[in-house]
């Protein structure tokens, strides 16, 4: 039902009106109370539930998108347990004697779709782009070491990994003359390049909800600069970014934080993000990977599935309608008193054990 995008809700969710009251769902907590207004979902175990009953009673759930103000929430002892803290206050918060702060790699990756409809149409410009990035750099003085950088849309640890991939080169040099092979020159020495009349100048839209993407966004910003591209960052709410986009306003980057393997499937990703139908939008199509994905999708041995996923992985990669700057790394901070925590790497947010423990 996943891969199809198809998902069962319990009609006890909604009111008459068909306005969502309550999230009622199958698992060992229930829910208590929900506050629409203010994101708060109180919780507590479901001791009819069929599997392992969690040691915790009560959790109360709050939504908070600033990645500030959850640290402070944390510090203050308002919160017990949180992920994505800023990546400047992990040492200080790490240093508190109520605090601990734990990292984790996760099949996530901060990853740039571009706008192939426009500056990047041209497939040598987008692999001069991908060169033009140092990702070691990010990796380390814009990540704090949290997150490494990025070879493909995989990691090495997934089982269909095509390892034979390694995007993840910094060469600025062989970046400048890809661009002044595609026609990409500074004519009147003001640092930019221009062809045809037109300045190499684009706007880079991310959003706020992830404390690297903002930072990751600024790095890139002045990496293109050496390239010769003039880069203007637009930060705003995920929920706006899909209705810019799609209004037709001129961008040429969309930096986000996209989850590889949420699905265990060797083609769930690749579908999503280089299938005609849904890469369209980004001005990326083609009949080759769309037959390649087509020929996956279909094939039930899971060895031939795993070597066409690598075929696909590879045509992307060639292609390079999206970019991949670095795996995502995760910040987990916890009150000491939350114990035995144990991190499952496809879906970090949030997502606790039931075993975890509470002293």
């Amino acid at each position: 039902m996943h891969l199809s995008g198809f998902g069962i809700v319990a009609k006890s969710s909604y009111d008459g009106s068909g306005k969502l009251k309550l999230p009622v769902g199958t698992g060992p907590y229930k829910a208590e109370d929900f506050n629409i207004s203010t994101g708060v979902l109180k919780t507590t175990r479901f001791d009819s539930y069929y599997g392992e009953k969690p040691t915790v009673k009560n959790v109360v759930i709050t939504g908070m998108t600033d990645a500030s103000t959850r640290a402070f929430s944390l510090e203050s002892g308002e919160i017990d347990f949180t992920c994505d803290i800023p990546f400047n206050k992990i040492d200080a918060l790490d240093k508190l004697d109520n605090v601990r702060v734990e990292k984790y790699d996760t099949a996530r990756t901060y990853a740039i779709n571009l706008n192939c409809n426009d500056l990047f149409a041209d497939k040598n410009v987008r692999k001069a782009t991908s060169l033009a990035i140092d990702r070691k750099a990010i990796s380390e003085k814009v990540l704090y070491g949290c997150g490494t950088p990025s070879k493909s849309m995989y990691t090495s640890n997934m089982a269909w990994c095509n390892d034979e991939i390694d995007a993840s080169a910094f060469d600025l040099e062989k970046a400048k003359q890809l661009m002044a092979d595609a026609g990409w020159k500074d004519t009147d020495g003001d640092g930019y390049l221009e062809k045809d009349g037109k300045k190499f100048a684009f706007t880079l839209v991310t959003y706020t909800q992830r404390p690297g993407l903002p930072l990751i966004a600024e790095a890139l910003q002045a990496q293109l600069k050496e390239l010769g591209m003039k880069v203007s960052v637009s930060t705003m709410d995920s929920s706006a970014i899909k209705e810019y986009i799609s209004d037709g306003k001129e961008w040429g980057m969309y930096l986000s934080g996209l989850a590889t393997c949420m699905t265990p499937s060797c083609i769930y990703f690749l579908k999503n993000n280089y299938y005609s139908s849904n890469s369209a939008k980004y001005g990326y199509s083609s009949k080759e990977m769309d037959a390649l994905i087509d020929k996956c999708t279909t094939q039930f041995d899971t060895a031939q599935r795993y070597e066409t996923s690598k075929e696909i992985q590879k045509l992307a990669m060639e292609d390079l309608p999206m970019i991949y700057v670095c795996n995502y790394g995760v910040t987990y901070g916890f009150n000491e008193r939350v114990t035995n925590f144990k991190f499952n790497p496809t879906a970090h947010d949030y997502m606790w054990n039931v075993d975890i423990k509470l002293g």
